[in-house]
């Protein structure tokens, strides 16, 4: 498994670092909650990807004419 970090500089910028592609979704959610404590907005919710499902093939193929 690869790990991975985020970083945040002096001036405020948020960098990741490492993981793989199929850890990005807890990647994202890491990120976004960091970013929600850094801006320390109250009305502001914590990422919620973990409770939504990943689209599945005919559903794509539903929306396929968006996308062309």
């Amino acid at each position: 498994s690869r790990d991975f970090s985020l970083l945040t500089s002096e001036s405020g910028l948020l960098s990741i670092f490492g993981g793989k592609y199929t850890t990005y979704r807890l990647m994202a959610e890491k990120t976004v909650d960091e970013i929600v404590s850094i801006i320390k907005k109250s009305d502001v919710l914590k990422c919620e990807t973990m409770f939504k499902p990943l689209p599945s093939l005919a559903s794509l193929r539903s929306h396929m004419h968006l996308f062309i």
